[in-house]
């Protein structure tokens, strides 16, 4: 079916190549009526009706009329192929393009199209043929061989597009491209040597041009980035890029934000700082700088300083949710929680669909033990948040101290079918703990046990999850050989951790062994950073089988001394 409504056009265009026709015609003949060079008559140049130049009167009378006659099929050939494409008829228009380009091969801009719809119709070899002779011109341009390697190497022709590049980089040795794509190519080889040494030809490229030396370095980064064989002698020769770009002195604002950004990411913050307090200085309306300047002291732990540009950002723009978050943020990292709740208020009040906020706000309550804040906090986000993993995490975790056990398996089990869906990787051992643990704290000891043997399952020596089933199991008395073990395996793990030392005694002692169970307890009691009354109360335990009720007793007092607990009492007084 035709397009309606293109008739005029064309018309118009097949005016055109007529008129190319019959002006080729002309000039093949030689007619006196053509004008001579210097006469009254003569222009510079002649231009189809399509916008290909066909040369001055001087080259015109030059050039054969063979060769004239040629260029002039080329053009018709073309403006029937527009005229086909304009019509729907992609077949025709791409027969009649190619038949131009074999015409005029100077037509760079269309062999590329008919090598592109070659490709598309998985005409592999006439694509490439296409391709290779327009790249032997002397006048072909780095596009030709951009394309040309791009094809080779979707066709598997890796060493064919190797050369292409290597040839791409000898026709422009101060065009990075394609010296980037070679980079690649090396690595993926397992060849990072041969990229290392190629990057540094580019290295040895006399040129005072600032801006290639930028993009040289950002190469230099890529590759250490992908090949840990070379990292440290790709960072060391980016580094050295970089100072030969300073040492140019560039004037332009954004190649000095990248080199600031790329001094940044090699570590040396100083240059980095520098150069954003110098973009600052000459363009103080911007707060680009100032927002560098913050994100460089949060990645340095330079928190004070931070702040001081977050408060700048702030007051520049009241607007933007970035400065209160990332001021909440410092506030939580300094452990100051009720400060760092205001902050992402703020935050979500400016922005109420800036989803970090909602979510940090959330955890910040849960620092405070205000769940209940917590929940209406997050329920408040689903208003205009789709729900996400670490929003039913939050969820599931508020719902736990809450004591709502149903909820709680509800919003876990909600956040593993997001993860499965989106971020598996989340799903780990901690995950899986977090569950379990939050559900034996409820009561709900069937799924705690299958959450806590899920997260050993993916991390067998996972001291907390270790010490924590196995507790369990010894405060029940079952399984309390496995318990054993795995108890033993957490105090292996970390010797000094008074809570493990703690459930390693007190299993020991639920398998009869009391003598064995006392000096891992008094090393708990030891160890504690401050006086704990269940480890008190497990050591009056131990010496009362001993028979050291004396011990025992002044044990226990030492426990009801942290917390009045009837049950302890209830020892200490006797039956």
């Amino acid at each position: 079916m035709k397009r309606s409504g293109s008739t005029g056009l064309v018309a118009i265009v097949a005016i055109v190549a007529i008129v190319a026709v019959l002006f080729a015609a002309g000039c093949c003949s030689t007619s006196a009526k053509s004008p001579r060079p210097g006469s009254a008559g003569a222009k510079p140049s002649r231009t189809s009706g399509l916008g290909r130049t066909l040369g001055s009167s001087e080259e015109v009378d030059q050039v054969s009329p063979r060769e004239l006659e040629r260029r002039a099929q080329a053009h018709a050939a073309f403006a029937a192929g527009i005229i086909h494409q304009l019509d729907d008829d992609s077949d025709k228009s791409l027969e009649l393009f190619a038949r131009s380009v074999e015409q005029d091969p100077t037509h760079e801009s269309l062999v590329l199209e008919v090598a592109r719809r070659r490709l598309l119709r998985k005409e592999f070899d006439a694509a490439l043929g296409l391709l290779e002779k327009a790249s032997t011109r002397p006048d072909a341009s780095l596009t030709v061989f951009s394309f040309l390697g791009l094809t080779q190497l979707q066709l598997g022709r890796t060493n064919d597009a190797i050369a292409t590049y290597r040839g791409a980089v000898k026709r422009a040795p101060t065009e990075l491209s394609s010296r980037g794509v070679l980079s690649q190519i090396y690595v993926s080889q397992q060849r990072p040597e041969e990229a290392l040494a190629m990057l540094d030809e580019a290295g040895r490229v006399a040129t005072n041009e600032p801006r290639y030396w930028a993009d040289l370095a950002e190469l230099y980064l890529q590759l250490g980035h992908r090949s840990t064989n070379t990292a440290e002698r790709a960072r060391s020769a980016a580094r050295t890029s970089l100072e030969k770009a300073l040492s140019l002195q560039p004037g332009d604002p954004a190649l000095l934000q990248r080199l600031a950004d790329r001094s940044g990411d090699l570590g040396d913050s100083a240059v980095a700082e520098r150069l954003y307090q110098q973009l600052r200085e000459k363009f103080p309306q911007s707060p680009i700088p100032t927002a560098k300047l913050a994100d460089l002291y949060l990645r340095t732990g330079r928190l004070p300083e931070a702040a001081i540009e977050l408060e700048r950002l702030k007051k520049e723009n009241p607007a933007n949710p970035l400065p209160w978050y990332f001021l909440g943020v410092i506030a939580a990292e300094q452990g100051n929680f009720t400060n760092a709740v205001e902050m992402f208020s703020e935050a979500t009040r400016v922005n109420a669909s800036f989803e970090p906020a909602w979510l940090d706000l959330a955890g910040a309550q849960l620092n405070l033990d205000l769940a209940a804040d917590a929940l209406v906090t997050l329920d408040r986000a689903r208003l205009t948040l789709l729900p996400s993993f670490r929003s039913e995490f939050l969820t599931a975790v508020a719902a736990g101290r809450l004591g709502r056990l149903e909820e709680l398996n509800r919003r876990f089990s909600a956040a593993e079918s997001i993860a499965r869906t989106n971020q598996p990787q989340i799903l780990d051992h901690r995950f899986y703990f977090q569950w379990g643990a939050a559900g034996e704290r409820l009561g709900d000891r069937a799924n705690a046990v299958e959450h806590l043997q899920k997260s050993l399952e993916l991390n067998p020596d996972f001291a907390e999850g270790l010490n924590h089933l196995g507790y369990l199991w010894a405060e029940r008395k079952e399984n309390l050989d496995r318990a054993h073990a795995m108890i033993r395996r957490a105090v292996e793990l970390e010797p000094e951790n008074e809570a493990y030392l703690d459930s390693l005694a007190w299993v020991l002692f639920q398998l009869n062994r009391p003598a064995d169970a006392l000096p891992w307890m008094e090393k708990a009691i030891k160890l504690a950073p401050k006086p704990d009354p269940t480890l008190f109360d497990h050591h009056g335990d131990i010496l009362a089988v001993l028979g050291r009720m004396p011990e025992a007793q002044a044990a226990w007092r030492k426990s009801l001394a942290v917390v009045d607990d009837p049950e302890v009492r209830r020892k200490l007084d006797g039956p």
